[in-house]
């Protein structure tokens, strides 16, 4: 089975190390990278399509993190208007579980769903079924 790219991008390191952690004891091939805001992340999506490198499967992208959070991140996307960039399927990986936040997430056709932290086994093997990418 070929190597899946996964994207942690949150501002809480324990978090990306946790996540990384759990996503490697259920993944055997999987390469994660992580940014700690969303300006680092699209700088490293820009920098992919510029050398035309593969872009990671799967985003988890936190909502709120100083300098670009996950909101600016998603505009800066879409303005970006490449192709390329809607086959990462984003998830929305986040403490809040504000109804706003969900309603907000749904107006994005890029994000794929919003999901609370933290991660369990079983919610990360059920994100990589249904994207089959187990």
């Amino acid at each position: 089975m070929k190597e899946v790219k996964v994207l942690l991008v949150d501002d809480d390191l324990v978090t990306n190390f946790v996540s990384t952690k759990a996503i490697k004891a259920i993944i055997e091939n999987v390469q994660i990278s992580s940014a700690i805001n969303g300006k680092i992340a699209f700088e490293l999506l820009q920098n992919n399509l510029e050398k035309k490198e593969p872009l990671p499967d799967i985003i988890f992208l936190d909502i709120n993190m100083p300098i670009m959070d996950g909101w600016e991140f998603l505009n800066a996307l879409i303005e970006l208007n490449n192709p390329l960039l809607l086959t990462s399927i984003i998830y929305l990986y986040t403490s809040s579980v504000y109804k706003e936040d969900i309603n907000k997430a749904e107006q994005y056709s890029i994000v794929k769903r919003i999901i609370s932290k933290p991660f369990t086994f079983e919610k990360i093997k059920e994100i990589f079924q249904e994207n089959s990418l187990l």
